[in-house]
């Protein structure tokens, strides 16, 4: 015997799997986006600050080589490297060198694979965060520290990149904002599934017992119709003989009182 179908059940497993994968997928979106937005403000409040001490300080020529290093160029760096939450920064030319690093054992290096700097060398500002001691620029600095924010900060002059500077963050306070913007994104996740579902299940819950009570009326009426359909059935069926009967006694009755 086929089993009937339970739209409760069912849809307590299907609904509570969908939009708990909403759920999920959508936090997950919103974190990722959290996440970049956070990062790439920083980053350019720190290229601009960095732009504009490139232009105070006139430090193009340096960059491009034209001239050597002097005060205003000293006073640059120490600028840069004092930046707020810095581990370190380093300063390349566009011929992918380390110029300047506030880790001197850097300066005159050159790291060939660094898809990163590359693109901050077409103008385009690049923002990771990720575990210290997997690039070989890493080095020198502690790998037990929490994962870092990496920038690379294209400088421009005359509207050319004439240079990038890479800088290394740990900034707690920004890594707590992260994390609390986290929570408060993944809770609206949870709470709003979960109160979604709540809804739509009692939704569903009242209609399947709505359809219940329906059904059950549909197969009383269909019962009773069969019992009034065997009922008249069966009083035709006795009508017919009956009427026989009848239609014969009142033929005898008739024949019997003629003269």
């Amino acid at each position: 015997m086929r089993r009937p179908f339970q739209l409760t059940r069912w849809f307590a497993i299907i609904g509570l799997t969908a939009i708990g994968a909403v759920s999920v997928i959508s936090s997950l979106l919103l974190s990722r986006f959290l996440i970049g937005n956070i990062l790439e403000r920083d980053a350019t409040v720190s290229m601009e600050f960095v732009q504009s001490i490139t232009v105070v300080q006139e430090a193009r020529g340096y960059f491009t080589g034209e001239r050597a290093a002097d005060p205003n160029l000293v006073e640059f760096f120490n600028h840069v490297a004092t930046m707020p939450h810095v581990l370190r920064a380093n300063v390349f030319s566009m011929d992918r060198k380390i110029i300047w690093s506030s880790d001197p054992k850097l300066i005159g290096r050159t790291f060939e694979h660094n898809p990163e700097l590359d693109a901050a060398l077409a103008g385009a500002l690049q923002i990771s965060r990720e575990e210290v001691g997997w690039k070989p620029e890493h080095m020198f600095l502690d790998p037990r520290k929490e994962p870092v924010v990496e920038n690379y900060l294209p400088v421009l002059s005359e509207g050319e990149v004439i240079g990038v500077v890479e800088v290394y963050k740990n900034p707690r306070a920004l890594y707590q904002s992260i994390d609390e913007g986290l929570r408060l994104v993944w809770a609206c996740g949870i709470g709003g599934g979960a109160f979604l579902f709540a809804v739509l299940f009692g939704l569903v819950r009242h209609a399947d017992g709505t359809i219940q009570r329906q059904q059950a009326r549909l197969v009383e009426s269909e019962s009773l119709a069969a019992v009034g359909s065997m009922t008249s059935a069966i009083a035709h069926g006795i009508r017919n003989p009956v009427a026989a009967i009848r239609s014969s006694g009142e033929v005898g009755l008739e024949g019997g009182a003629t003269p």
